[in-house]
């Protein structure tokens, strides 16, 4: 029969893997047989010693004539030659017996087959995998595992524990791993369709074996990709199946979004302890109203310890997946927040929130500076507008960072002072990123934090203009 199977690698590896088999036999039968033949007690003949008696074959290969004469051949080798020599055999026996196997182990084939050392099914090698009848390719996994038909056609992925329809990756499970078991659809309780205990594979965990694994033990996709052309029904969902999953899909999206719109920030917060800056803040409450246009209002109630009652107003941004709020207080209605961000160049554009902050867009102003691009020098400001009354204003900023232990790179505190002719302001801020938050007031009190919004927890870092401590906080949602 003419055939192109040099063209074919798994022909080809398979015609090397069986000749490599036989000669593997017939070379460790030869290396037994030389190993044997120089451990025998034969005489010990030396070159040199001409009256000693002198072999002229194996036992039992030459005629008692010619043991009588020692006529059979060239003269014969000394004793230590033949060891010599022996041992060189046997040693190149060995080393081509690892090297057989070495050719053998590196095609790395598995089979599906019937039953332990029964009938070849299915061939699977690194990412190819064909029926052993027609020695053909008919899937390929590729480094992402979609599992692909001979046209490149994507028809699933294997992703972690799922199986899904390769033309969609985040859609239905068609199928999906449980420990040992593969189970039909998406969820736990779907029927196993096969449970897989190296080398054998089961209709369940009790059940009795119906293939069986020759070679190494499968990857989940090489598994998939193999039981699919034994069994491609095991693959498939029904109508009604499908549409189940998808309107499962919709409603865990539609829960999802109003988790995510919920309000993260709004409502009571009770204090838990606090630290660092001032010892009678640790009981109270903290209570941020409903969200004002960007902002929220804010009250601060510490009487129970002792402590002061403040208000404020904060900003909440998710940013990298963390939920901070960002918030500016003190003395009772005289803080206010301004928020800039960080541009390119020296340039920082910034809006503020006053304390009265209630929705309307007039009562929040703008400031747009420039300057160094370090964040540290004086800024001039280019545009300005005041909350409220819009009225323009112009001087400079002067920006300077703070060196204060226990501080975070994700919070790292400045001095502003703000010099608008002959009035002076000062404020405190925390940078974070491309942003700069800070807070400013004409009271006594003047405060800064970042507050991180947990699963019903609020922890903060924060500063107090004039003082060089950190302070730490927590407090928990509810009252």
């Amino acid at each position: 029969m003419t055939s192109n199977w040099i063209d074919d690698p798994y022909v080809m590896n398979t015609s090397l893997k069986s000749s490599a088999v036989t000669w593997q036999r017939w070379v460790g039968i030869g290396a037994l047989t030389v190993a044997s033949a120089t451990a025998l007690h034969l005489p010990q003949v030396h070159a040199d010693d001409a009256s000693a008696p002198r072999p002229v074959g194996p036992p039992g290969l030459v005629s008692p004539g010619q043991a009588q004469s020692g006529a059979v051949g060239a003269a014969p080798r000394s004793a230590q030659s033949r060891r010599v020599s022996g041992g060189l055999i046997f040693v190149f026996a060995i080393s081509l017996i690892g090297c057989l196997g070495s050719v053998q182990a590196a095609a790395g084939y598995s089979w599906i087959c019937r039953e332990p050392g029964g009938k070849r099914l299915v061939r699977i090698d690194n990412t190819g995998i064909g029926m052993e009848s027609d020695h053909k390719t008919l899937l390929t996994i590729d480094p992402n595992n979609f599992i692909l038909d001979k046209a490149g056609k994507r028809l699933f992925i294997v992703d972690d524990n799922d199986v899904r329809p390769g033309a969609t990756p985040g859609g239905v499970r068609l199928a999906i791993f449980d420990g040992e078991d593969i189970r039909h659809g998406g969820v736990a309780s779907g029927k196993v369709l096969i449970n897989y205990r190296h080398p054998d594979l089961s209709p369940t965990s009790a059940g009795n074996r119906i293939y069986s694994i020759e070679g190494p033990a499968l990857s989940k996709a090489q598994l998939v990709a193999g039981l699919y052309l034994l069994k491609p029904e095991m693959f498939r969902l029904t109508d009604e199946e499908t549409a189940a999953q998808l309107a499962e899909f919709k409603k865990n999206a539609a829960e999802q979004h109003q988790r995510d719109i919920a309000d993260q920030v709004a409502g009571k917060w009770t204090m838990l302890n606090s630290s660092g800056i001032r010892e009678d803040v640790g009981k109270g409450l903290i209570t941020a109203k409903a969200k004002k246009g960007e902002a929220y209002p804010m009250t601060f109630d510490f009487t129970p310890d002792g402590g002061p009652q403040w208000s404020g107003v904060g900003v909440y941004k998710y940013t990298n997946g963390d939920k901070l709020f960002w918030t500016a207080y003190g003395t009772p209605k005289t803080v206010g927040l301004c928020v800039y961000e960080i541009k390119d160049g020296g340039v920082l554009e910034g809006k503020w929130y006053p304390w009265y902050v209630d929705g309307d867009p007039k009562n929040v102003g703008t400031e747009n500076l420039k300057g160094p691009g370090t964040l540290d020098g004086e800024f001039t400001i280019v545009s300005a507008k005041a909350p409220n009354t819009g009225a323009a204003y112009a001087g400079t900023v002067t920006i300077k960072p703070q060196t204060i232990v226990g501080t975070s790179d994700n919070a790292k505190p400045y001095l502003i002072t703000w010099k608008l002719g002959t009035l002076v302001i000062r404020g405190i801020g925390i940078r974070s990123d491309n942003f700069l938050y800070v807070a400013s007031g004409t009271g006594a009190d003047v405060n800064v934090a970042k507050f991180n919004i947990g699963n019903g927890t609020m922890n903060s870092e924060w500063f107090k203009l004039g003082s060089e401590d950190m302070g730490r906080s927590a407090a928990m949602s509810g009252e």
